[in-house]
């Protein structure tokens, strides 16, 4: 009777450890997939919008659009800057802008990292050509702006003559979360006089969560008690 006790109460033992090894697996992935989880970017029409508004992205998320050239073709992003418009220097090429607004969700509240992938944008150190300026400036809900143009760049990450990755901190303080982008073109005052079109330009904007030093400390406390817990395990069945 004492040894069937015994056998019975080991079990029990063993089946609370197995429960609570499979309990911090779970915290453990949801730890992970929480500190590690990317939301894409949609262009909608407005902050406080959520239907897709331009063209149809890829897969990924990539948008594709057009920074106008003139102040007749400006405008919100889905009704300006889906098809190329042309100027003729130096007569009409000017006051080109588009506003694009781009919605994340969902998204969690606090530190975020935002990271802007543009195609064929001419920036600062990339692909300017020899007469023609973009710029963007990257406008948070509630939070501060930041220019990105030929005279100063910061966030951005890399750049080459195809790309530019820029990636910033972002306070997220609401979800969903909004971020407006506003692209503006310009020619310098040697450009020679002629016809210019606009080429095509792409943008893929995700967010992601900062692990805070919690999460990062449930993480290490999650792998440490798995870990002790697995070597008890091993024990008792050695003893049995």
């Amino acid at each position: 009777m004492h040894v069937m006790l015994r056998n019975a109460k080991s079990a029990a033992v063993q089946g609370f450890r197995m429960t609570s090894l499979l309990f911090l697996g779970i915290l453990l992935f949801g730890v992970v997939a929480t500190a590690s989880a990317d939301t894409i970017g949609i262009a909608v029409g407005g902050v406080g919008l959520s239907t897709q508004v331009g063209l149809t992205p890829a897969a990924d998320g990539t948008i594709s659009y057009y920074v106008p050239l003139t102040t007749s073709d400006s405008g919100v992003y889905g009704a300006r800057g889906t098809t190329s418009d042309t100027c003729s220097y130096s007569s009409t090429c000017t006051g080109g802008y588009l506003d694009m607004f781009l919605r994340f969700a969902p998204v969690q509240v606090g530190a975020n990292v935002l990271t802007l992938n543009f195609s064929d944008l001419d920036l600062k150190g990339a692909n300017d050509p020899t007469y023609f300026l973009e710029s963007v400036t990257i406008i948070p809900t509630g939070g501060s702006s930041v220019l990105i143009d030929e005279t100063t760049d910061p966030g951005v990450l890399s750049a080459n003559n195809a790309t530019q990755v820029l990636v910033l901190p972002m306070a997220v303080a609401s979800n969903p979360f909004y971020v407006q982008l506003h692209f503006t073109s310009s020619f310098l005052s040697t450009t020679p006089s002629g016809t210019y079109a606009n080429t095509i330009e792409t943008v893929q904007a995700t967010i992601k969560p900062v692990p805070e030093p919690l999460t990062l400390a449930t993480l290490g406390l999650g792998l440490l008690a798995i870990g002790i817990l697995s070597r008890r395990k091993g024990s008792i069945t050695l003893s049995q």
